[in-house]
């Protein structure tokens, strides 16, 4: 699974200079469609207070001139650069839907079995929460090429036994031949009308700066009531911007991909170009 213990000086949230421009479009997919972009379980509301308490407290750790927060009761005061808010029992807003529209971080919840309970999801890659909302953690990923089996139940085994003094990090990899951060199920025809259409004119040459290197840092977190507080930053830029290293290694890396996962992370289309483009640049 590729994960690792998150040093202390990292925490569940970063903010970047892409902050104010990326919580922008969380409000607007929020207030368009809430329902689509956050869902809930009744049963994780516990659980959402625990997760905003912890991102809040993080994010004062971390940031101390930017963000600070105080607790009375169940009540929360956040401090940011838009103001201070306090979400309380009665807020209209639940506890993770409202501390999310304060990082540019995906927030999701699943408890202690595994299933997936509540989330705030702006920013997927080919899923979206209605299609995955109360279904546990192996059935969250169908359906992923079988040659990936292995590694997914190792990942379930390992979400099984995540300790609650030990959170730990993780990163995910994709291309995309656009910069849209939301490509969620709603935008997948979009994006596959958008890769047949670029397609037509995609030269060799033109790779490094019309293909975004997509990663996603994610984090897990037991928190004190046994849920896991799963968060995902996207990061992504042009791949022309990546050092002659990393393109080399990315070049080693993709030639070892199998052609089942390539195409379910719909690359296969332009793989082939990619892989030119990268031994050029040598």
């Amino acid at each position: 699974m590729g994960t690792s213990p998150l040093p202390p000086a990292r925490g569940v949230v970063e903010a970047d200079e892409h902050r104010a421009a990326e919580l922008a479009l969380k409000q607007q997919a929020l207030s368009t469609h809430p329902s689509y972009y956050f869902a809930e379980s009744e049963a994780s509301r516990a659980a959402q207070h625990e997760a905003l308490a912890l991102i809040a407290r993080d994010a004062a750790r971390l940031y101390p001139t930017v963000f600070s927060y105080r607790q009375e009761g169940e009540s929360i005061t956040f401090q940011s650069p838009e103001g201070a808010y306090t979400w309380h029992p009665d807020h209209a807003l639940a506890p993770l839907d409202w501390i999310g529209r304060f990082f540019q971080e995906d927030f999701l919840l699943l408890d202690a079995g595994g299933i997936l309970r509540a989330g705030q999801l702006c920013f997927p890659s080919g899923w979206c929460l209605e299609e995955k909302m109360n279904k546990p953690f192996l059935s969250i990923h169908e359906p992923l090429p079988a040659v990936m089996n292995p590694m997914l139940n190792a990942a379930n085994a390992f979400m099984q036994r995540l300790r609650a003094d030990k959170p730990m990090e993780r990163t995910n990899w994709g291309f995309r031949l656009t910069d849209q951060l939301d490509l969620s199920s709603r935008h997948t025809a979009w994006y596959r009308s958008l890769v047949d259409e670029q397609m037509k004119t995609l030269r060799v040459e033109e790779v490094g700066a019309r293909v975004w290197v997509r990663i996603e840092h994610q984090t897990l977190t037991r928190l004190p009531g046994g849920y896991v507080l799963f968060t995902i930053h996207t990061f992504q830029n042009p791949l022309e911007q990546e050092p002659l290293e990393r393109k080399q290694v990315i070049e080693s890396f993709l030639k070892t991909v199998p052609p089942e996962l390539i195409q379910y992370k719909v690359m296969d289309r332009f793989y082939r170009l990619l892989i030119e483009y990268l031994a050029r640049a040598r």
